[in-house]
């Protein structure tokens, strides 16, 4: 098992899978946290192995939907942001009025080519 730290940096993403690939011809998957994922597909890409190392990433934005479509990206986890954003919001307004914390679960979904939704969302 391998971490690299990249900064959400597209070109430190590229650097860093490309020198994972190289070093472990054995990779079978790569999970990114963060930020970098078309750095992550060019070098799966160039390295030939598009499509045949398991690529989990987050957040559905237009290039996670083109990667899903063509197969070199398995499966995004998308927390919707809007969400989040409006939660954290409403936590605020509450902190002010001298309101108690609320706990709402964190809506989460996995997206997976199958189930990839027309838009971004």
């Amino acid at each position: 098992m391998a971490f690299s730290e990249v900064q959400d940096d597209d070109a430190r993403s590229y650097a860093a899978a490309a020198a994972h690939l190289a070093r472990r011809p054995d990779i079978s998957a790569i999970y990114n946290i963060g930020g970098g994922n078309p750095g992550i597909v060019r070098a799966l890409e160039e390295s030939g192995r598009a499509g045949k190392v398991v690529f989990i990433g987050h957040d559905l934005t237009d290039d996670t939907r083109r990667y899903l479509l063509s197969g070199t990206m398995d499966a995004v986890i998308d927390q919707y942001p809007r969400v989040e954003a409006r939660e954290a919001l409403e936590q605020l307004a509450r902190a002010v009025r001298g309101l108690p914390w609320t706990s709402h679960p964190l809506r989460t979904q996995i997206i997976v080519r199958e189930n990839l939704p027309e838009e971004v969302i």
